[in-house]
């Protein structure tokens, strides 16, 4: 089994996966999720290979491109995609991106059947998928998208933590909000649209 070298942060928090991995990360609305997972999909793509971060709920819209500039995803290697279904990622995503994000399989209506469907479907690319949580803070929908995951990392209040991941130790936290840096002009993020 080959793994991803991951450095920094992002190794003191996943470890080093498999260059395969499925995380998945849920969470409440406004607690992070998605600016965590623009961060690790700017990681990944600036550091491991061409990443998509596929929106439905945000489409292209001016709240997609405001997260990017927030976060600074802005590697060349990051594409987003705005669809919809199951259906739509199989028909229109190509098969060249290591790394495939969802943005949210709730929104998209993906159960565990079809995400193992996409996951068949793109046998290369490794999955970071987004779920809204219950109000006891499980992942919403079937446990088996949590059972089948490699990582399992909740968001609570800016903080990621796992609490599974076949790589590492789980429990481990990490803080998604960083202050900005003074001469941070984020004006030159481009949507690269697939």
């Amino acid at each position: 089994v080959k793994y991803l070298d991951f450095k920094g942060k992002w190794r003191e928090f996943f470890g080093t996966p498999s260059t395969i991995f499925h995380l998945a990360v849920h969470g409440n609305p406004g607690e992070g999720k998605s600016n965590f997972c623009f961060q690790f999909a700017n990681y990944l793509a600036d550091n491991h290979g061409k990443t998509i971060y596929i929106s439905a709920e945000e489409g292209f819209s001016p709240t997609l491109k405001k997260k990017a500039e927030e976060t600074q995803a802005d590697s060349l290697n990051l594409y987003f995609g705005n669809f919809k279904t199951a259906i739509e990622i199989k028909e229109y995503v190509q098969n060249i991106y290591p790394f495939i994000v969802i943005d949210s399989l709730d929104n998209m209506g993906i159960d565990e059947e079809q995400l193992r469907e996409l996951r068949t479907f793109f046998p290369q690319s490794s999955f970071i998928t987004i779920s809204q949580s219950t109000k006891n803070g499980k992942m919403r929908g079937s446990n088996e998208i949590a059972h089948d995951a490699d990582i399992v990392a909740s968001v609570m209040k800016g903080i990621a933590k796992t609490s599974k991941n076949r790589f590492f130790e789980s429990e481990t936290e990490y803080f998604i909000f960083h202050k900005k840096e003074k001469n941070g002009d984020y004006s030159a993020v481009k949507i690269r649209k697939v």
